[in-house]
């Protein structure tokens, strides 16, 4: 069983993630957690491409693909192909993890559906990509879409995000689209705790 947690930087999804992968695991169910934004290959190909460009190793970053520094990002081929090698390689992190993983609830800490949204952000928003990075790969049987204010958001990442109030609101935004898209629940963390979060949630997946 796949279950994906959506949500912006700082909504308390990773939080959440843990403590529902405990609650789990107690109450002996087969449970794993799948940490989001890895990669299998698309990662070594964007950083080896970054230092041959002679930018060096201490900038090897994915705002080096930013739509608003083109020299940095556009001068590259690896620009143009990066949405689809990262598409390619999380369908083929998924499928490693479902062969690994028969009779076990696999909880990805960000799904493909977190890919669309950070390449907007990044400056990739055409259609065929994000089409292809909300359909083509497995649907989960759940989906939690996780919510937070900015200003608690911001608060959350400041000792290790740079991020602006104007990200996490930009970012709030879509994640509340897509939740209203696919008629996933959003989940607001501000006020309501984890442990009840996690309960709520737990009973959902148990239940299903």
């Amino acid at each position: 069983m796949i279950v994906a947690f959506l949500g912006n930087d700082g909504s308390g999804k990773s939080t959440a993630c843990r403590a529902v992968h405990d609650r789990l695991a107690d109450a002996g169910r087969r449970v794993s957690i799948v940490p989001g934004f890895e990669h299998l290959f698309a990662g070594g190909l964007r950083n080896a491409a970054i230092r041959l460009s002679g930018r060096g190793s201490d900038d090897v970053s994915t705002e080096y693909f930013r739509h608003n520094e083109p020299r940095k990002g556009k001068a590259n081929p690896l620009y143009h192909v990066w949405p689809y090698l990262v598409l390619i390689d999380f369908l083929l992190r998924i499928v490693a993890h479902l062969l690994g993983s028969v009779g076990r609830i696999v909880i990805f800490d960000r799904y493909a559906y977190d890919y669309a949204i950070s390449l907007q952000d990044l400056g990739y928003g055409g259609r065929p990509i994000q089409a292809l990075l909300r359909h083509v790969v497995p649907r989960p049987r759940h989906v939690f879409v996780f919510d937070a204010s900015p200003e608690v958001a911001h608060a959350r990442k400041r000792d290790d995000h740079d991020m602006d109030l104007a990200f996490y609101t930009r970012q709030r935004e879509r994640y509340a689209a897509l939740a209203a898209q696919g008629k996933y629940p959003l989940i607001n963390t501000d006020v309501t705790s984890v442990d009840t979060i996690a309960e709520r949630i737990v009973g959902e997946i148990v239940g299903a």
